[in-house]
């Protein structure tokens, strides 16, 4: 409750919005309220117009007070307002009196607290609508970039295609002619093991682009057991390459056992 009594006193509340008690309220609404409330005392009643004109006025900062702080504002500096203006409107006798009828003066007080009340109903509607519409422009916008960012993966996909295919050509020739080439080296010869070498290398460039192939151009999604440790083997196909150029080792580490999922 204190922690609330302060900020009504400081004029800023929670997120830094100004309460009622803040400077511009003070300026545009109490003080206002406590000029036309001076000048209604002061002015002699004999001046009909002047009065009239007054008591009207007060209508500006009530209304300004519901645009500011909603229901809450309209009705505090409606409600200020018949504070201040009854003992000016019903003190009969006394020479400061407003001299309009008693029956003017009474609906008057009584359009105060309506208008007051009015006026902040509809501005705490027009704050509700507003604070819909920036979330519905903010979910569109988040919309926005994901569709931007979907059209970019698109287009990366269609690359990332494009290369697959092009290396797939060269690689199902260098395989084509390795098969023909594989019988006329001897199994024991020295050159054995590199050529072994070589066509594991071709199977292994051939099998990454497949699988940049499948990333480019999704199938239906069916799923199936997977070993999550075959998913590791492959992962670390596609990096190895990168991780030796910046001078990485990797290191696999997986159970001896089947990890298995549906996926």
């Amino acid at each position: 409750m204190a922690s609330a009594d302060l900020d009504l006193a400081s004029g800023t509340g929670p997120g830094g919005q100004e309460r009622l008690l803040g400077a511009r309220t003070t300026l545009l609404v109490w003080l206002p309220i406590a000029a036309i409330t001076a000048l209604h005392y002061g002015i002699s009643h004999e001046l009909d117009w002047a009065h009239d004109v007054l008591r009207r006025m007060y209508y500006l900062p009530i209304v300004a007070a519901a645009f500011r702080h909603g229901l809450l504002g309209g009705l505090a500096a409606a409600l200020l307002t018949s504070l201040v203006y009854l003992p000016h409107a019903f003190a009969i006798g006394q020479h400061h009196h407003d001299p309009a009828g008693g029956l003017e003066k009474a609906l008057e007080i009584l359009l105060y607290n309506a208008i007051g009340a009015t006026a902040g109903y509809l501005a705490e509607l027009e704050r509700r609508r507003r604070r819909e519409l920036q979330a519905a422009l903010g979910e569109q916008r988040r919309l926005v970039a994901q569709l931007v960012q979907a059209g970019r993966l698109s287009a990366l996909g269609e690359v990332v295609a494009g290369i697959a295919h092009e290396i797939k050509n060269p690689l199902h020739a260098l395989a084509g002619t390795a098969e023909i080439i594989d019988p006329l080296i001897p199994i024991d010869a020295d050159e054995r093991r590199l050529w072994e070498i070589h066509r594991k290398e071709i199977a292994r460039l051939s099998r990454i682009c497949e699988r940049f192939l499948s990333f480019a151009r999704p199938g239906p999604s069916e799923l199936v057991p997977l070993d999550l440790r075959r998913v590791a083997e492959r992962l670390v196909e596609l990096i190895q390459a990168e991780a030796g150029q910046k001078q990485i080792r990797l290191i696999l580490d997986v159970s001896a056992d089947p990890v298995t999922v549906r996926a």
